[in-house]
């Protein structure tokens, strides 16, 4: 299954302040739903371990993370790779900061998330709600960990 998300949120931070959290592998992993762990491979790669729940259902997904085709404090894609007993998940996301001011940025995203196995013929039209839900909070819990500084 396949579903295709974006958004354009404005950030209460700079260019800067954003650019250096998106390389962070601790600051991305950490707006993660159901992260349990996060293991550096280098500048460019890491491991995410994270947990969902599903109705009945919880897997653990070891995620690889990939940072690709970086033009510095302006935009990379992002490549989230995992498997679980019997299921899969990909989601490739694009990233473009745009500045609109000193202290605030225009963050355009988009992800294209891909589910097969079980989870897919299991959670079936669902499946979509929960992507979106997913995705949405990992942009928010992003966002908010800019804004504050945490």
């Amino acid at each position: 299954m396949n579903f295709s998300f974006s958004g354009t949120p404005e950030v209460a931070a700079p260019v800067q302040r954003i650019w250096v959290r998106l390389l962070d592998p601790y600051a991305v992993a950490h707006a993660g739903p159901g992260v349990e762990r996060v293991e550096v491979v280098d500048a460019g790669h890491f491991r995410v371990i994270t947990v969902l729940k599903l109705g009945g259902f919880k897997l653990s997904f070891t995620m690889n993370v990939e940072l690709f085709d970086m033009i510095p404090e302006r935009e990379l894609r992002m490549r989230a790779r995992g498997k679980a007993t019997g299921s899969s998940i990909e989601v490739m996301s694009r990233i473009r900061l745009e500045p609109m001011s000193e202290a605030r940025t225009r963050l355009h995203w988009n992800a294209t998330t891909d589910i097969g196995g079980i989870v897919a013929r299991v959670g079936g039209q669902r499946l979509e709600g929960l992507a979106r839900e997913l995705t949405q909070r990992f942009w928010d819990r992003f966002i908010a960990g800019v804004e504050s500084g945490t």
